[in-house]
């Protein structure tokens, strides 16, 4: 894959970006980055679009853009192309995010983060977990549930457990019960998240919450 840089940050982060798989096409891009006029291949290409009677109005348009050099404001004269590579076969698929290279500009070269885009996951998996202990929790304790529950459980808390019908009894420790089952939602939670950031990349590709928090 190659990667054309067009802008970036402070850190080096790339702010404007775009790929191809040959190289030709990176150069022409970069090319027109830096307002180079189009080569006559490329002029006679557009022409040949713009000519065709069964080419549509938005492809014609295109064609007739692509006859000029790109309008100064778009313009990117230190913009470059760069070979993208990475030397982690649970990268390969995931090349094409921008969000996950470093450039360096004054070597005109480009590297993609595995551990910026390993944090990502690790982002997204965890708040996945929290998603999935939410719905397991609401499932047996909607909020309304827990609110009320707690009450009921402050108004017996307070009387003495000899004065405590049978009724209310086995209230108290259906109460219990229920809180245990929460407690263990979210002690398996957080397990889940701590275990979370100790994971290679590929193990955290191959997690499935549902099945770790079920």
């Amino acid at each position: 894959m190659w990667a054309i840089i067009a802008a970036w940050d402070a850190q080096n982060h790339v702010t404007r970006y775009n790929y191809v798989v040959i190289e030709a096409e990176a150069i022409r891009l970069v090319d027109r980055l830096h307002g180079e006029v189009p080569s006559q291949s490329r002029l006679d290409e557009m022409q040949s679009i713009i000519d065709n009677p069964q080419g549509t109005v938005g492809m014609k348009a295109w064609a007739h853009r692509e006859l000029l050099p790109l309008s100064i404001t778009k313009q990117a004269p230190n913009a470059y192309y760069a070979e993208l590579t990475t030397d982690d076969p649970d990268c390969v698929d995931s090349l094409h995010q921008a969000g996950m290279w470093d450039c360096d500009p004054a070597n005109m070269t480009v590297v993609f983060s595995s551990e910026r885009l390993a944090t990502k996951f690790r982002g997204n998996l965890v708040d996945a977990v929290k998603s999935e202990s939410y719905r397991l929790i609401d499932e047996i304790a909607p909020d309304w549930k827990q609110r009320n529950t707690l009450q009921r459980y402050g108004e017996l808390s307070i009387i003495e457990n000899a004065a405590l019908t049978t009724e209310e009894g086995n209230e108290l420790v259906q109460i219990g019960k229920l809180w245990d089952q929460i407690r263990d939602i979210r002690s398996k939670s957080n397990r889940l998240e701590r275990r979370i950031g100790l994971l290679s990349l590929r193990e955290l590709r191959a997690l499935v919450i549902h099945d770790e928090m079920s």
